[in-house]
């Protein structure tokens, strides 16, 4: 399958709501799922680190998947992030998830025990070929340092995969990114996955973006995207600045986790609780105005 199957466009790295226990809450993610409804948003990535995917259990990803789907109905794609340290549990993800209607999967490279570039390899196969639909690896050079290989052997390795049809690529390489874009000669769709560069992967070949921050500026932030596409760069370059600024400040400052779950109750009205993971747990706490004054400005650089 290299043939893409999926829009590109804006797609949010869906939080995953808890309750103040930890446990999963299907009625904020019910009311997540509505808001990137009424957005417009173009897709959902699904329990991926935005989503803490790797935090939950088994049972309580394949929880957060029926969920998740059940809300969506159809009216947006969905992919889920499968990716897991045992490969037969990711696998078993990927299954669970195709049979709940998922349209695509999603997997990081081996975690936790060391690998080789064909481990990798072996470990999406297993995975893409148990779920049977659209595969996207996750590729994070900004946590790994570099790419595994060199861009075009790369490329060729992915299209060997069974189901691929591209690639969460988080990076801020933007020569490497092109890279790709180029020797995939369009087998391939390639999402960004730094916020932080939606409108300079797409001008590498981005087909759309996926990230964390969409959650609370979806709607900005696609605009910019589209603005970006029709040639209106003047807005884009100046609307980019804002974002960039706004992004710095908020994770620059520690507990980049609590300026979100901060920012979709004032702007949403949607708590996505204390969270799982150390990251979560650590960092400052943000006040309501200190949230808003970023909010203000991100709302008053949106192109027009």
């Amino acid at each position: 399958m290299n043939k893409p199957v999926l829009p590109g466009g804006l797609w949010p790295a869906m939080l995953t709501p808890c309750d103040e226990d930890g446990r999963v809450n299907p009625a904020q993610i019910e009311r997540l799922v509505e808001l990137f409804v009424a957005q417009g948003l173009d897709g959902i990535y699904l329990l991926g680190a935005t989503g803490q995917g790797l935090a939950l259990s088994v049972a309580e990803r394949q929880q957060t998947t029926e969920l998740t789907l059940r809300a969506v109905r159809g009216r947006l794609p969905v992919v889920v992030h499968v990716g897991c340290i045992a490969t037969s549990d990711a696998a078993a993800l990927a299954r669970h998830a195709a049979e709940h209607g998922a349209t695509g999967l999603s997997a990081v490279p081996p975690v936790y025990f060391p690998a080789s570039i064909d481990a990798e390899f072996a470990h999406y196969e297993q995975i893409s070929r148990a779920g049977g639909i659209p595969f996207l690896p996750y590729i994070n050079t900004v946590l790994a340092g570099a790419f595994s290989m060199p861009p075009a052997r790369y490329v060729e390795r992915l299209l060997e995969l069974p189901n691929i049809v591209g690639a969460k690529v988080t990076t801020f390489d933007l020569n490497a990114f092109g890279l790709l874009s180029h020797y995939a000669r369009g087998r391939l769709l390639l999402y960004s996955g730094a916020d932080e560069l939606i409108c300079q992967a797409m001008l590498s070949g981005a087909s759309g973006a996926i990230g964390s921050s969409y959650n609370l500026f979806g709607p900005e932030c696609r605009r910019a995207l589209f603005a970006c596409s029709a040639g209106q760069f003047d807005a884009t370059r100046h609307y980019m600045q804002v974002y960039q600024a706004v992004i710095e400040q908020a994770t620059s400052a520690g507990g980049y986790y609590h300026f979100l779950r901060t920012g979709m109750r004032l702007r949403h009205g949607i708590d996505i609780g204390p969270g799982r993971t150390p990251a979560c747990l650590a960092g400052r706490r943000w006040t309501e105005a200190e949230v808003q004054t970023l909010i203000a400005t991100l709302e008053k650089g949106m192109p027009a």
